[in-house]
């Protein structure tokens, strides 16, 4: 055979082996991306790359998956088509996928964020990636604490750790770069950290006599120094640049002769000559305040707040609650506590009802809004008989460990009678103490007389 012959044949061969190649990649041509998935696809693609699989649908609630090269699509009726991938779709996954407690995405991955993070929307919550600290779902009422203080901006950073829960009171906690989100139902979701966390955490956390955080960190600057407070169930603790924690020792009222000086109706014209005389005697008193004065005084109610006092509530304007309907009581403490929040960043856990008149309807919606209901043990009638003598001479008398003393801080005589009272009890061995020192963390709902 001529050589030009047998080299058209050694070409025909090797057309023909290319083309037995060519077959199987025509008959394995990439899956087909369709609907919104395929829409999704189209905005994501350089994310995730291309198809891996045909679509699965069947999934919970309707729903409908494709994976992808470097991640997978989901769509849902409720939520639409989103993209996940990387770290996030990982942590998803080892949660139960759209079957566990983040359910399906509901945005697509977002970066960009602080210090090279990212996250992403579910319909329970988020997934948030740092690469200091990985990747952790925040979810729930810890979520929603964190969200309030600025998300991966706020003092706390990123999460570091899961949520853990069985703490008592049904509490739950999560770690953070920066601090750690408490939560349990009766105080509510706070960030502790820093020095105040140190002394909290020495004390036992929320198993010790401060009880859960029932507010933020307030911090300021007075005079150069920095001063840092936070509110707990059983008390207050405070830090300065200049001394470090100056938050009183802690008082056991179980041994020793403790007794609640409470005052009503504030904050009024007299109400900061009654604390000047509080703190020059190193005594702490218990609050209850009605709205409208506490938004007219808003700076009286944050000296209360960083002298150590507590703050309660004494309803918006002082009605009997007795004749209100169950909304009209809501608004009453509702409105109040949101007033003392606003103006001193503490949340109350003790009410006080106007003329001491309650009934199943006021006790109710006190523990629905997570306030003790604080009463008496020792009336002093101040409003009354307007004489600073007989007033002091009455609690004198009467003063009993455990008490709970009523007065009024509208009552110029009674402002008058406050260093009488003071010295008096602390020379018949009493310890002035808030109520939460007095009868210990407040129960929603629960009527307390005395310790």
């Amino acid at each position: 055979m001529p050589r030009s012959s047998s080299r058209l044949v050694g070409v025909a061969a090797i057309l023909l082996l290319l083309a037995s190649l060519l077959i199987p990649l025509r008959a394995h041509s990439a899956p087909p991306v369709v609907g919104a998935i395929g829409e999704e696809w189209q905005r994501s693609r350089t994310l995730v790359g291309e198809p891996l699989e045909t679509e699965l649908c069947g999934l919970r609630n309707g729903g409908c998956a494709q994976r992808f090269e470097r991640g997978s699509i989901y769509w849902s009726p409720a939520t639409g088509a989103q993209h996940i991938r990387g770290a996030i779709r990982d942590v998803w996954g080892a949660n139960g996928w759209e079957n566990g407690m983040s359910g399906y995405p509901t945005s697509g991955e977002f970066c960009g964020l602080l210090d090279g993070g990212c996250g992403q929307r579910f319909q329970n919550g988020n997934i948030y990636f740092s690469p200091r600290l990985g990747t952790y779902r925040v979810f729930g009422a810890i979520f929603d604490g964190w969200s309030r203080l600025g998300w991966e901006r706020s003092t706390i950073g990123y999460p570091a750790a899961g949520e853990a829960c069985g703490l008592p009171g049904g509490g739950c906690f999560q770690r953070f770069g920066n601090g750690f989100m408490y939560w349990s139902p009766a105080s509510g979701s706070y960030a502790v950290l820093g020095r105040i966390y140190d002394h909290w955490a020495s004390t036992g956390w929320e198993r010790g006599r401060y009880g859960y955080p029932t507010s933020n960190e307030n911090c300021r600057t007075e005079g150069g120094v920095r001063i840092c407070d936070q509110s707990y169930q059983g008390g207050r603790i405070t830090w300065r640049s200049d001394r470090g924690i100056v938050t009183p020792a802690g008082v056991d009222c179980a041994v020793m002769r403790c007794v609640a000086l409470t005052y009503d109706d504030g904050p009024g014209v007299h109400t900061n000559r009654l604390l000047d005389t509080l703190g020059r005697e190193n005594a702490r008193a218990t609050f209850f305040m009605v709205g409208t004065n506490v938004s007219s005084n808003p700076a009286t109610v944050r000296r209360m707040r960083d002298m150590g006092m507590e703050l309660g509530n004494h309803s918006v304007n002082h009605p009997d609650l007795t004749g209100l309907s169950s909304s009209q009581v809501s608004y009453q403490l509702g409105d109040t506590q949101r007033r003392i929040r606003e103006a001193s960043g503490v949340t109350p856990t003790f009410m006080r009802p106007p003329y001491g008149a309650r009934n199943s309807t006021v006790d109710a919606v006190a523990r629905d809004q997570r306030l003790g209901v604080a009463l008496w043990s020792v009336d002093t009638l101040d409003w009354r008989d307007r004489n600073s003598s007989i007033v002091t001479q009455r609690v004198l008398d009467q003063a009993r460990p455990g008490a709970i003393i009523l007065m009024h801080d509208i009552h110029g005589t009674t402002v008058d009678a406050a260093p009488a009272i003071v010295r008096g009890l602390k020379d018949r061995g009493y310890t002035l103490v808030t109520m939460s020192e007095l009868v210990g963390s407040a129960q929603p709902g629960r009527v307390y007389l005395q310790r």
